[in-house]
């Protein structure tokens, strides 16, 4: 096999084994995939219309959940570019709800529901709750009256609220799961999956 062939096959390789074991990793990336196919070709059509100002925005946020996500799945340290996405999608939605309007106050439940599912609860909740007040400000006339804000608050809290209770439980099922996977539920003693794990542990242990 040539050499180039060989370094694209271990890379993807390495990108597909992360993703099987990392399901926050694995989220982001779809959520990152999904938002570049829908907001890049807006960006090219409004620099074609001369739209330039949306467009750059759209630029930028396209360019800023890309760049943390891959070097996420290229170097394994997920838990920044996680965070930095994050960031990144709730920013881009206030900027949208002031720049567009209605159009960009939409993507604010995709993003409330994007953080609890890849961020820890605590985090989660200010970083959703925040971006909720900041689009309700940023929104201006799109949410005139107390009743639309009332109501715009009431469906995106419900939709943080489900996404919260469907990724605390699947928390803790995986917690279950793991525990089952290397404890024995009788003795309450480790298996041969730790036992493995321990001894191939103990050379980098001892040499240091």
């Amino acid at each position: 096999m040539p050499l180039g062939r060989r370094w694209v096959k271990r890379i993807r390789d390495r990108i597909r084994d992360r993703l099987r074991g990392d399901l926050r990793l694995t989220i982001a990336t779809l959520c990152v995939g999904f938002a570049m196919m829908w907001i890049l070709p807006f960006s090219i059509y409004r620099f074609a219309v001369g739209n330039f100002a949306i467009g750059l925005l759209d630029l930028l946020i396209v360019a800023g959940i890309a760049l943390p996500a891959s070097h996420a799945l290229l170097t394994g340290r997920s838990e920044s570019g996680i965070r930095i996405v994050a960031i990144v999608c709730c920013l881009g939605c206030v900027a949208a709800a002031q720049v567009i309007g209605l159009v960009g106050l939409l993507w604010t439940y995709a993003a409330v529901a994007f953080v609890f599912f890849v961020l820890p609860r605590n985090l989660a909740l200010a970083m959703s709750s925040g971006t909720l007040l900041a689009v309700m400000v940023a929104a201006g006339e799109e949410l005139a009256s107390t009743f639309e804000r009332v109501s715009y608050l009431a469906s995106a809290a419900l939709v943080g609220l489900i996404a919260h209770v469907v990724a605390t439980r699947y928390e803790r099922q995986r917690q279950q799961l793991e525990t089952l996977a290397w404890i024995d539920p009788l003795t309450g003693a480790g298996n041969r999956r730790i036992l493995e794990l321990e001894l191939s542990q103990a050379p980098a242990a001892a040499a240091g």
